[in-house]
């Protein structure tokens, strides 16, 4: 069911019923957006108005989210074409004058900055990161605060995290999606794939430091300078440095994260190339497949559950002809909303 809402998204207007189109788009910690086209010879078609906001099932796992209308085309065939973005999008005409939290884990900071908005929201803030930093913006918009910008929630406490939206719940996790053991497979259910190769922005040296306050003294005259550390080998190296013609270096700044003397940016240092998989090659798949969890085989048989994907899970692609049997990442989904099933999945990350 699609249902509109008035622009408090609380009072219903009427159901949709004559929607001759309907998707949700949701991409990896981005794009989470509706489309609906409408017949213009339905009663209700002139309470379609910019603002309002259309509740549809986004996803198997997601089920009902708001989506507030920000685009509405009129065509001459009689249709009426609709955009509305995720009600999160909200978000981006509030606005945070500055937030600064030191030593906080990332959910901390998250409430924090939701509770430094210019005016009242209904969004509530989660994260299960566990470490602490120190969160620092200014004059920005709060999903800016999130997921936009140099400084935000995602580039702070990043390392791979995840964005999940339910509504006026925003979630900043370490993983999302699950593997529940499903298999794409040539001769199974695989119709098609594109694979892309990007090293752009891989890394396999990285030249470690941190700034640190040294108090100097005794008594009155106390003063703190600032020393920066370095490691005496200067650099580590990832374990595929040579599959590279050359090194491909960054300096990492370690100041915000607690290092008190060589060791311990060291040991942070060696952590580095295991938590981002900066030294792979950014491999995309765009795999084209029959989903099984919608056929009617896999309901009748109970196998419903076997074959569930959702955006973040993993599963196993295989082509026996070409000797690929690799584990990849559900990256972007379009569900539609008329069939209650998905038009397409994407996977990355292999």
């Amino acid at each position: 069911m699609i249902t509109l809402y008035n622009t408090d998204a609380i009072t219903e207007i009427c159901t949709l019923n004559d929607c001759l189109e309907c998707l949700v788009t949701e991409e990896e910690n981005g794009l989470f957006e509706l489309e609906l086209t409408y017949s213009i010879s339905s009663n209700n078609f002139s309470d379609i108005q910019n603002n309002r906001v259309v509740k549809a099932k986004a996803s198997d796992e997601l089920g009902e989210q708001l989506f507030r209308i920000y685009y509405i085309s009129n065509e001459i065939s009689g249709k009426i074409y609709v955009k509305a973005q995720h009600i999160t999008y909200d978000l981006i005409d509030n606005f945070v004058e500055n937030i600064t939290c030191t030593k906080s884990t990332c959910q901390e900071s998250f409430q924090a900055m939701l509770l430094k908005c210019e005016y009242e929201h209904n969004f509530k803030g989660y994260s299960d990161i566990e470490h602490t930093t120190t969160y620092n913006l200014s004059r920005v918009n709060p999903l800016e605060a999130i997921l936009g910008t140099k400084g935000s929630l995602l580039d702070t406490y990043g390392n791979g995290a995840k964005l999940k939206r339910d509504n006026y719940n925003i979630y900043l996790n370490k993983t999302r999606g699950n593997n529940n053991g499903v298999t794409i497979a040539y001769s199974k259910n695989i119709t098609g794939y594109k694979r892309e190769i990007d090293e752009t922005d891989v890394i396999t040296c990285i030249y470690p430091f941190a700034k640190v306050q040294t108090e100097i003294g005794e008594g009155d005259n106390v003063s703190t300078i600032e020393e920066t550390i370095v490691l005496p080998e200067r650099f580590v190296n990832s374990k595929y440095i040579n599959n590279y013609p050359h090194a491909k270096i960054l300096a990492v700044d370690y100041s915000e994260r607690e290092v008190k003397d060589i060791a311990s940016l060291r040991t942070l240092a060696n952590k580095y190339f295991k938590e981002t998989n900066k030294d792979i090659p950014n491999v995309n798949y765009k795999v084209e497949f029959v989903y099984l969890h919608q056929a009617i085989e896999y309901q009748t048989h109970n196998l419903k559950a076997l074959e569930l994907v959702g955006m973040g899970d993993t599963v196993t692609v295989i082509d026996e002809r070409i000797g690929m049997n690799v584990e990849a990442n559900v990256i972007k989904t379009v569900f539609n909303v008329l069939t209650n099933r998905y038009e397409s999945i994407e996977l990355g990350r292999f």
